[in-house]
């Protein structure tokens, strides 16, 4: 499979062998820096959709490269020069039963028909061929303003593409990292988060503008990986903040002895153990931005009364001070934003969460689960694009993919997997309890069998049902009667296993399973289903002090 390269990195980055044909970026110019280059202006408010004019300005120079060998082979460049001129698309749609210059530009040359008939192949193999851009690791200094900019209009015309076009049409793109894994940041990586960001203000709905024209506090619940995450960066993002400063935190993962001094932060000497330099503490860290308090449902109410004073539902000022200078408080400007993963009305109800907390809240959003989401999605755009990106992120790096044995090259048409229309049927049937992260997987899962186990790109409902009992746990013969329906009883099971995995210690069972991120709600779990827990899990000594049970 051909593929046209173009790499986002400006002038200085470097194709590699096996790479071909590349174009490279240049920015702020106005005309070509050699048939290599693709030039983007500094100025783009009034460019056309950047894709698009990318991947037609590399094709008409990959045109000009391939057609001028054939003209001069033929001594022909006087007669043919204008009329090879941004007609890459005519010459590749040709009908050379009709084609005749003899009015146009000769006087009936007899070797007319074998010009046109080399043009129309390199025409039609350069408009049907794939285009690939490749971010560099980071953006160098001298580009990184317009070429920020560029991503930004990219992944608008990306989602309004997998939003519009329908997902039986095959991508004509793929979007690869030179040398930096999506997953663990990079100019991609930045990317692909801000296509989950575009995606999520458009389906969801979240009016990201009110978010930062009103001042006060935001309350998000939905289930684990339901976007909540990404609505804070998205709202980081937007042009009120611009120091761009996101502060996240899980609340579940910090000891609770230890929130007062993380949250307000403090000096030198101010406790036994204190760093010798002091520390900020995440309302400094967050001046100007945003800060995510993820998790709160995890903080006891004795413990939430520490945010009365600091939170506001109409303001966005804070006033506090570092411990060991509590008479010293100084003011910060930061919009927080508080997500749970549970029922607000139960948290309110069971008195987990404090109503003068709640009070204190301007926006409240519930998001959807994933499940919600896909069976609002009629015509799979949604799910396509998500795959799409988990895609993309999965790819390994340009620079891996060359140290595999025998290249890279037999690994391209696994860059564009095509999903039959039933496997979009199937996956949108699915439960989804692990919401994204659980997507995600089986997404990482059914493109390894394209990468590595020669499976076919073209993936259809099989290859979909065949991944997700992979993984799913069997439902044990002879429970039945014990009122849990399969979903219920695949859920329990995935814990069981996980808790014998991470041999019962907590801190390992929260990272490993996809239900519950703090001690609390699993806790509460394991005790309103005791009488299902298989006898192994109920007389582990760990499992009874952990659940507060008399140990056997």
């Amino acid at each position: 499979m051909d593929i046209l390269y173009i790499l986002l990195g400006g002038k200085d980055a470097k194709s590699v062998d096996g790479m071909s044909p590349t174009m490279f970026v240049t920015y702020g110019s106005a005309k070509n820096d050699g048939t290599e280059s693709v030039p983007w202006p500094a100025d783009s408010s009034n460019s056309p959709p950047p894709i698009s004019y990318l991947v037609n300005q590399a094709r008409q120079n990959a045109w000009k490269t391939a057609a001028e060998p054939i003209l001069l082979r033929y001594k022909a460049n006087s007669r043919w020069e204008k009329l090879l001129e941004d007609n890459l698309q005519f010459f590749a749609q040709i009908d050379l039963g009709k084609f005749d210059l003899s009015n146009t530009v000769t006087d009936g040359n007899q070797d007319d028909a074998l010009i046109a008939r080399e043009l129309k192949h390199i025409a039609r193999k350069i408009v049907e061929r794939k285009t690939a851009f490749v971010f560099p690791e980071s953006w160098p200094d001298n580009i990184a303003g317009v070429a920020t900019e560029l991503v930004r209009l990219m992944v608008k015309e990306l989602w309004v593409y997998l939003r519009e076009v329908p997902v039986e049409k095959e991508l004509p793109w793929t979007f690869l990292s030179m040398n930096t894994d999506s997953g663990s940041g990079g100019a991609l990586g930045e990317f692909i988060r801000a296509l989950h960001s575009e995606m999520l203000a458009d389906k969801n709905g979240v009016d990201i503008v009110a978010w930062s024209q009103k001042s006060g506090a935001i309350l998000l619940s939905g289930p684990t990986g339901s976007g909540k995450s990404y609505a804070a960066r998205l709202l980081a993002n937007h042009r009120k903040y611009k120091s761009r400063r996101l502060v996240e935190v899980n609340l579940a993962a910090v000891a609770e002895e230890l929130l007062e001094s993380r949250m307000r932060g403090f000096v030198a000497g101010a406790f036994t153990g204190a760093d010798k330099g002091g520390r900020a503490g995440w309302f400094e860290e967050a001046h100007e931005g945003v800060l995510f308090l993820d998790e709160f449902q995890s903080v006891s109410p004795v413990t939430q009364v520490q945010l009365l004073d600091l939170i506001n539902a109409v303001s966005d000022d804070i006033q506090i001070a570092r411990i060991g200078k509590d008479h010293e408080r100084t003011r910060f400007n930061v919009k927080v934003i508080l997500a749970i993963n549970e029922d607000i009305n139960t948290l309110l109800r069971e008195k987990r969460l404090r109503k003068d907390i709640y009070y204190r809240v301007r926006f409240v959003e519930a998001f959807p689960s994933l499940k919600e989401r896909l069976d609002h999605d009629m015509e799979h755009r949604y799910l396509r694009g998500l795959l799409a990106s988990y895609r993309w992120k999965s790819l390994r790096t340009i620079e891996q993919l060359c140290r595999l044995e025998g290249g890279w090259r037999d690994m391209v048409p696994t860059f564009f997997p095509m999903f039959s229309l039933d496997a979009l049927s199937e996956l949108t049937g699915q439960e989804w309890e692990g919401n994204f992260r659980e997507m995600e997987r089986v997404a990482f899962d059914l493109y390894y069998g394209c990468d590595y186990q020669q499976q076919s790109m073209s993936i259809d409902r099989s290859r979909v049902v065949e991944v997700m009992k992979s993984w799913c746990v069997p439902v044990p013969t002879g429970n039945a009667a014990d009122g849990m329906n399969d979903a219920e009883r695949r859920k329990l099971n995935d814990i069981q296993k996980t808790l014998r995995d991470s041999g019962f210690v907590i801190a390992k069972v929260l990272k490993n399973q996809l239900y519950y991120r703090s001690r609390p709600p699993l806790k509460r779990y394991l005790r309103n289903h005791i009488e299902k827990l298989d006898a192994d899990i109920r007389g582990d000594f760990r499992m009874a002090r952990f659940l507060g049970l008399k140990e056997n």
